[in-house]
């Protein structure tokens, strides 16, 4: 069963896509934990860690390279 509001799940799926290296992906799961509570300031810090090494991982694709 799926549950759209259950902020921990969207926590470790972007945990488990950091490890793999696709920051990207895990920015935008800590992107919807952030939605359900805007408010979460350890969410927040987090989103932003993500984000910040999603701009400093090497580029390997052209996909990723358009995005930058």
């Amino acid at each position: 069963m799926e549950r759209p509001s259950w902020v921990k799940a969207f926590h470790r799926k972007a945990l488990a896509l950091g490890a793999l290296g696709k920051f990207a992906d895990a920015s935008a799961e800590y992107a919807k934990a952030v939605e359900l509570e805007p408010g979460n300031a350890w969410l927040i810090r987090q989103h932003e860690q993500m984000k910040r090494q999603e701009d400093e991982a090497p580029i390997t694709s052209e996909a990723q390279w358009a995005r930058k």
